[in-house]
């Protein structure tokens, strides 16, 4: 039994693995969506699990014509597939025109004095948001490690919605407020100059890594959304840590 396709040109193969998103479909023909492991059985038991992504078909007694089908219809998709460069050099370049807003806001912009004194709670709503989003990382880290994929998934994207809902405060903070110099002097002022610049240069490296790490998650690339995360996590959950950290410091000496 042979085909024109080109994983089954010599009949079924005793294993397959294709490289691409099983995307939104459920069933095609007979074939379910099901685990995300990888078992294979011979062409002598037709019984087999297709690996795509992180998902994986199963077909149980199938002809052969089906599943011709299927590897067309998997062709049809990796010709289609978007390639990631595009979107991750126009993540860049958002980033990077966010960052340079945000640098102008802290050092260039002059708050208004009409404000002063009012709308006192944002830092501490900061800290409050940096911390949420802090615990929630750590929970996702330990979902992802008991294989629980779709709490693992709830977690990052709530830890996402605190970094954003921090994001606006904070915006609204120093327009509002401008930029809170800290009072303290000897070793505690260098300590906190240290954590503050490393708090500044890591969240200018995370914002990109973020939207990335999402990116590929979002779109089924599991390979390189893992790859990437490794380093995503750690940064995003220190610029979560010392955010809080910054905040403590300033409320001890100049708040």
């Amino acid at each position: 039994m042979t085909s024109g396709c080109r994983w089954c040109a010599n009949g079924w193969p005793e294993s397959l693995s294709f490289p691409v998103k099983a995307k939104s479909y459920t069933r095609l023909g007979s074939l379910a969506l099901i685990a995300e492991d990888i078992c294979y059985k011979t062409p002598e038991r037709p019984t087999l699990r297709l690996q795509i992504g992180a998902a994986t078909l199963f077909a149980e007694d199938q002809t052969f014509v089906e599943f011709s089908k299927f590897c067309d219809l998997i062709i049809g998709m990796e010709q289609t597939e978007i390639s990631p460069r595009p979107v991750v050099g126009a993540i860049v370049v958002i980033s990077g025109l966010a960052v340079s807003f945000l640098l102008w806001l802290l050092y260039v912009h002059h708050a208004s004095a009409d404000f002063a004194g009012r709308w006192m709670f944002l830092p501490a709503l900061n800290a409050l948001l940096n911390g949420l989003c802090a615990v929630a990382l750590c929970v996702g880290l330990y979902f992802i490690k008991h294989r629980k994929r779709e709490a693992h998934r709830t977690s990052m994207l709530l830890a996402f919605a605190f970094s954003s809902a921090f994001l606006v405060s904070y915006i609204v903070n120093h327009a509002l407020h401008g930029d809170t110099i800290f009072p303290g002097h000897g070793p505690v002022r260098t300590l906190y100059l240290s954590i503050l610049a490393s708090h500044i240069i890591l969240s200018i490296v995370a914002l990109p890594m973020v939207l990335t790490t999402f990116f590929f998650s979002l779109t089924g690339r599991f390979a390189m959304h893992r790859r990437i995360a490794r380093f995503t996590f750690p940064i995003w959950l220190y610029v979560s840590i010392t955010g809080v950290v910054v905040f403590v410091f300033l409320k001890a000496y100049a708040y």
